[in-house]
C-alpha cells in the first residue's frame, strides 16, 4: 500500500536560500505512525516509519512532482521567499492547503536565515492545520553528498560534513552508514568503539548520536533505501577550529563534504578528500517525510539550533561581565 504526501521544504540556512514543493509516493506505513507528543528523537521516528512501510528488505518512494527554486542572492529572503512560492504553487495549480508538511532547516546557518525559514514554516502549518518538521542543516549536506556519489567500495568510511562558521571556525558533523539489522541493537554508540576515540565527547542528550534511514536515488524520480542507515555521531553543538576537525578525520578513511567552493578552495591543502556538495531542497523534503509524525503538530517545539551566540549577544555577556551593577 502506498499513499501521496505534498512537501513544502525551505533551506534559507546559507545564501542563496532554496525551496521545493514535492509530491511524494510513500509506503502507507510512512504516513500512519503515531508518537508520543512529547517525544523529540527525529532518527527514531524515521527509523520506525521505515520499518513499517518496508516490503522485503527495501523500501522506495516515489517522486511524483518536484518544484525547486532558488531565490535571489541579491535580495532578502523576507522579500521573495513568500511571492516565489506563490509563483510555483500557482504554476503546480496547487493550493497552500494541500500541503501536508512543512519543512525548513533548523541549523546551524544564518542567523537571519534560519529565523526566516523557521518562522515560515511554522505559519504556514499553523494556518493550514498540517505539520511542520526540521531537519538539521549538516544532515542536509550528508544526505545530498550521499544521494549523488554513494557507493558500496566508500559506504564504510566516515563522512564529515562542515560549513563555515566564520570566525576560522567550522560546523561540523561525523557520520557512519551502518547495516539497519544491527540498528536496535545499536541505538546508541558504545563509548568503547574505536571510532569513537576520534570525536569530542558530549554528555549532553541533546548531542546523542542519532540515525535515520538512507535513501538513495535509483533513476531520476525514484528512491530506493538499501538495508542501511546513515548515522550521525554525537558532537557538541558548537563551532569546532581546523585542528578539532582535523584531528576527527584519517586521511585514508575519510570523506569530508563541504557546501562552499570558497571554504573547499580555503581547505583543499587540509583535506585530501573534500568535495563541494551543494544541499538539494528535494532530498531535504525527503528526509522532512520521512521524520514526519503525529508530534510535528505542535508548531511551538520547533526553534532555530544556532550552534552559537550572536555577535549582539555575546556582546551583551562581555558588557554584563564587565559592568555587573550596571542596569
Amino acid at each position: 500500500m502506498t499513499a501521496t504526501l505534498r512537501v513544502l521544504a525551505i533551506d534559507t540556512a546559507w545564501v542563496p536560500g532554496q525551496f521545493a514543493i514535492c509530491e511524494f509516493n510513500l509506503p502507507d506505513g510512512l504516513l500512519k505512525l503515531e508518537m508520543d507528543s512529547c517525544s523529540n528523537d527525529a532518527s527514531s521516528v524515521a527509523q520506525t516509519n521505515l520499518e513499517s512501510g518496508v516490503q522485503g528488505d527495501r523500501a522506495a518512494i516515489d517522486l511524483l512532482c518536484g518544484y525547486s527554486r532558488e531565490l535571489s542572492s541579491t535580495q532578502r529572503s523576507t522579500s521573495t521567499l513568500i511571492p516565489e512560492i506563490k509563483t510555483g504553487l500557482s504554476e503546480l495549480g496547487w493550493k497552500i492547503d494541500s500541503i501536508g508538511l512543512f519543512v525548513a532547516t533548523k541549523g546551524p546557518g544564518s542567523f537571519t536565515g534560519l529565523r526566516i525559514g523557521v518562522t515560515t514554516v511554522k505559519t504556514l502549518a499553523y494556518a493550514t492545520d498540517a505539520h511542520v518538521v526540521g531537519v538539521n542543516s549538516l544532515d542536509l549536506l550528508a544526505a545530498s553528498y550521499l544521494h549523488e556519489n554513494y557507493s558500496e567500495s566508500e559506504c564504510e568510511k566516515q563522512l564529515l560534513s562542515i560549513m563555515d562558521a566564520q570566525r576560522n571556525e567550522l560546523y561540523c558533523s561525523s557520520y557512519r552508514v551502518h547495516v539497519r539489522d544491527n540498528l536496535r541493537e545499536t541505538g546508541r554508540r558504545d563509548a568503547g568503539t574505536t571510532e569513537v576515540n576520534r570525536t569530542p565527547r558530549c554528555d549532553d542528550d541533546r548531542c546523542a548520536a542519532i540515525e535515520f534511514p538512507l535513501f538513495l536515488r535509483n533513476r531520476e524520480n525514484s528512491w530506493t533505501s538499501p538495508p542501511k542507515s546513515l548515522r550521525r555521531h554525537e558532537l557538541p553543538k558548537r563551532p569546532f577550529t581546523l585542528d578539532e576537525v582535523r584531528a576527527m578525520a584519517t586521511p585514508e578513511n575519510s570523506i569530508i563534504c563541504c557546501n562552499e567552493r570558497k571554504l573547499f578552495e580555503r581547505l583543499a591543502n587540509v583535506f585530501t578528500s573534500l568535495y563541494v556538495t551543494k544541499t538539494d531542497p528535494i532530498v531535504l523534503a525527503l528526509l522532512g517525510a520521512l521524520t514526519k509524525s503525529a508530534s510535528d503538530k505542535n508548531f511551538f517545539r520547533l526553534q532555530p539550533e544556532y550552534y552559537r551566540q550572536s555577535a549582539a549577544e555575546e556582546k551583551l555577556a562581555q558588557n554584563s561581565t564587565a559592568n555587573p551593577n550596571r542596569c
